[in-house]
């Protein structure tokens, strides 16, 4: 099964490793989007100013518009 994260972009539910609340992560988010962003592991769905939900997968990092608790509901009702 396929989760919609915004735009066009989907991700396999099994490839999924968390799901976070960008609002309630630390002040280290920046740092750890230049790593990404250096390493090429992180898609931008949203721009960063819009995202309100990090999507790690095994291979990518995905920032997206989309609200955790709304991409929840979507895994809940497969």
């Amino acid at each position: 099964m396929y989760l919609h994260i915004g735009g066009q972009w989907v991700v396999s539910l099994k490839d999924i490793v968390a799901i976070l609340n960008i609002e309630k992560l630390s002040k280290y988010n920046k740092e750890f989007y230049e790593t990404l962003t250096y390493n090429k592991k992180l898609v931008e769905v949203s721009s960063i100013r819009e995202a309100k939900t990090c999507v790690i997968t095994s291979d990518k990092v995905y920032l997206t518009s989309i609200s955790p608790y709304t991409l929840t509901k979507r895994i809940e009702n497969f």
